[in-house]
């Protein structure tokens, strides 16, 4: 049997992938290698790809096509150049490389990129939709209410103990114009602290509060005063003796050695 030695021609559309696949490849490299230096290993091959592979196949698939019979128009087709997926119809090529060319091809954005666009997509819905505008604007006209409440009824607390501190439990001490009163120690507690309650709520966080046990200490405070006496035993220098209380204060003053009182 003789043997068929016709060397058969490559079809036109191989020639054509092969084609496509030398110019991916080196866009590829070309693309990776932009603004740094090349090694050896890899622009050789490059090299070859760009010099040699691809005229000799552009050359080829010329030649082909020149004896070739008229081809059929090519359906539309979509290459990723990031991961090589090829797209037939319009909605999956969309999907996948978004509606301009401002936005990323599916295959190139981060999850975490993601998530984050997700949460910027959702906070603008949530900016611009009319039913959370009416919500947050209530919210905050309740809160400019509640607080406005609060500050009246805080004013009206302050006036009630100024004018009647019996009434709220507050002790007046009589005749103690260096000593503030208990309103005054009052005021300054409730506009430092706010509470929040009622009258008689308000009135029993402040008699447990720090700061009347610290004014009560101090409205209990013995007076005391330091005095010159004379000294039988060490003539002709005087001693300081120190009064605590008004009782020994009144003694220590009548006593006969008495010279003077050493403090106010």
């Amino acid at each position: 049997m003789a043997s068929d030695t016709t060397t058969q021609r490559p079809e036109p559309g191989d020639l054509l992938a092969r084609f496509e696949k030398a110019v991916r490849n080196s866009v590829r490299v070309h693309t990776e290698y932009i603004g740094k230096a090349m090694a050896d290993q890899v622009y050789q091959p490059f090299a070859r790809l760009r010099d040699e592979t691809i005229p000799a196949l552009r050359a080829e698939l010329a030649a082909a096509l020149a004896g070739a019979l008229p081809l059929p128009p090519a359906a539309p087709a979509w290459r990723c150049f990031h991961c090589d997926e090829r797209f037939t119809d319009t909605d999956s090529a969309r999907a996948h490389f978004g509606d301009s060319e401002r936005q990323q091809a599916l295959c190139t954005i981060d999850p975490t990129h993601f998530r984050w666009m997700e949460a910027q997509h959702r906070q603008t819905v949530d900016e611009c939709d009319t039913l959370s505008q009416t919500v947050r604007s209530l919210a905050n006209e309740h809160e400019t209410l509640r607080r406005r409440a609060e500050e009246l009824g805080y004013a009206r607390g302050l006036a009630d103990a100024k004018k009647h501190p019996e009434e709220l439990g507050l002790t007046v001490i009589p005749n103690a114009s260096s000593e503030p009163s208990e309103w005054v120690a009052f005021e300054r507690w409730i506009n430092r602290v706010r509470p929040s309650g009622d009258c008689e709520a308000v009135t029993a966080q402040w008699h447990e509060s720090v700061e009347r046990a610290e004014w009560i200490d101090a409205a209990k405070a013995e007076p005391w005063r330091v005095g010159e006496f004379i000294s039988s035993a060490r003539r002709p220098e005087n001693v300081l003796m120190l009064a605590v209380g008004e009782k020994k204060i009144a003694e220590y003053g009548a006593h006969r050695d008495f010279v003077r009182w050493v403090t106010a």
